[in-house]
């Protein structure tokens, strides 16, 4: 017992440190468990609030942008993997889509495309409740010039509509380096606050600039609620 005792008091300042440590362990852990907690409750919150404010003005993404790998599909044209992080899902290909002029081209779910020719391709969905939204535009720029088969301004150059809203992001290329062959590439919208109700969705080209339209190989639309055809 003695030696136990005396053992302990020439060992007290290691012990000391050691409950001190496994203290603050345990403290901390608690803080950083409440303060995710609330960091958590805080973010929901603030996503409440945008998608109520937002939803009820005109349709605008948060981020425009080529993301290549954004979706990727199996061979029926069902989603095999996403960036998205929104639940469901639901996409157009070429032979589903509402197209005015042009036509479609090719045959499969991944090989089929709407021609450029095409004056406006696009989709008319529902939500069946209050959602954010991304969309993701499959296309390949058919443009030709002297030097380039890129599109240097997309978004300048194609009028790219959501519940009739113009969407607007900066300069974006989409970029074509196969001598004018076919090469898809994703357009990716992401962040929309759509209202329950109607959601259409459209690629339209702009009156003296024709030769920009893209072909269309699908549409794909990912949300929180529910996705249905209109």
């Amino acid at each position: 017992m003695n030696k136990t005792f005396t053992w302990i008091l020439n060992h007290l300042k290691v012990i000391i440190a050691a409950v001190a440590v496994i203290v603050v362990v345990i403290v901390s852990g608690f803080v950083i468990l409440n303060s995710y907690s609330a960091y958590k409750t805080a973010d929901e919150k603030y996503n409440e609030n945008d998608l109520l404010v937002r939803s009820g003005v005109e349709a605008a993404p948060k981020k425009i942008a080529i993301i290549d790998d954004f979706v990727s599909y199996k061979n029926d044209g069902s989603v095999k993997k996403t960036k998205s992080n929104l639940k469901n899902n639901l996409t157009a290909f070429a032979d589903e889509l509402e197209v005015e002029g042009g036509e479609v081209a090719g045959e499969g779910k991944l090989e089929a495309y709407v021609t450029n020719d095409a004056t406006s391709v696009g989709v008319s969905l529902t939500v069946d409740a209050t959602t954010f939204v991304d969309i993701d535009f499959v296309i390949s720029s058919a443009y030709e010039s002297a030097t380039t088969y890129n599109i240097e301004d997309i978004l300048g150059s194609v009028n790219f509509k959501v519940n009739n809203n113009t969407i607007e992001g900066g300069t974006i290329t989409l970029r074509n380096d196969s001598d004018g062959e076919i090469e898809f590439h994703h357009l990716v919208m992401t962040g929309f606050a759509i209202p329950q109700g109607d959601l259409v969705i459209s690629v339209n080209a702009i009156n003296g600039k024709q030769a920009f339209m893209p072909n269309v190989r699908n549409i794909s639309v990912f949300a929180n609620a529910t996705i249905a055809n209109a």
